[in-house]
């Protein structure tokens, strides 16, 4: 019996990413660099900067994925970042309007597909995420013999609280 997982890309967009981040298991849920010339800068203390509402949609539907997951006995996932940096358009203008309600709309970057960050700096974030490298649990009896295998429920509920570290 075959199964397939099918999903859309998470990195899809026209623009080159600055950074590809993942997160999982084989990293002790840390957060890596993906390609091979970004490994230099550091991302210890990299952390994904998101409006509180957006990063609790984003959590809550991340639940709900691993608990799918969970679900097929599927296992050795990953969380992708993609990470686009652009220079602002224009200096804010005087009177800043930062601190007040701002819809999830805005924080929607529609034509580079991501969300954008509301951290102010001396320019702004676009973030893809989502879930790949999705692997079947069961491996021939010789490998977990010698590298046991976390189960499941135990690696999801461990990549559920690295995303929550990381999101802020």
């Amino acid at each position: 019996k075959i199964k397939f997982a099918v999903f859309n890309n998470t990195l899809d967009s026209e623009k080159s990413m600055h950074f590809s981040l993942k997160l999982d298991g084989a990293s002790d849920f840390q957060l890596v660099a993906m390609d091979a010339e970004r490994k230099a800068v550091s991302t210890e203390q990299k952390k994904v900067w998101l409006p509180h509402t957006q990063k609790n949609i984003f959590l809550s539907q991340l639940g709900k994925d691993i608990e799918f997951l969970k679900s097929k006995d599927l296992l050795f996932y990953a969380l992708s970042v993609g990470i686009q940096c652009r220079l602002p358009s224009s200096p804010p203008p005087y009177g800043s309007t930062k601190n007040q309600p701002r819809t999830l709309e805005e924080y929607a970057v529609t034509d580079w597909r991501g969300l954008l960050s509301p951290h102010q700096g001396a320019y702004q974030e676009a973030y893809y995420l989502g879930l790949t490298n999705i692997l079947r649990c069961k491996m021939p009896v010789f490998y977990t013999c010698c590298n046991p295998q976390p189960k499941p429920r135990e690696y999801g509920q461990q990549l559920y609280e690295a995303a929550e570290r990381i999101l802020l």
